[in-house]
């Protein structure tokens, strides 16, 4: 976040912290843009907002066959499970969790 940055930044000394505003997409979009109706393999590191990242897929108009999160809640294993995804139960060192939507 930018308080961490700006005390990392103030530490370090010499270094610059600036805030930039960037337009939020979602997968969604990204996908209906690009004609994209199948993944095999999507990795999702954001930081602990994973159910927002799902909840931005149209998961009816693509496919995605295997999902790697970095942190899973209850609440999006519920939503994957409930699409029909599969828990591989692998738990990586990194607590990254797998999940492959059976063919």
């Amino acid at each position: 976040n930018l308080a961490t940055a700006q005390a990392f930044a103030h530490r370090a000394k010499g270094l610059e912290v600036r805030r930039d505003m960037l337009p939020i997409r979602t997968f969604a979009d990204i996908f209906a843009e690009n004609n994209i109706s199948q993944i095999d393999f999507m990795s999702l590191d954001v930081e602990g907002h994973e159910l927002d990242v799902l909840r931005s897929i149209n998961f009816s108009k693509v496919r995605v066959r295997i999902i790697a999160t970095e942190t899973t809640t209850p609440e999006s294993q519920l939503l994957l499970t409930d699409l029909g995804y599969r828990d591989l139960g692998l738990q990586f060192p990194l607590k990254d969790r797998v999940f492959v939507l059976p063919q």
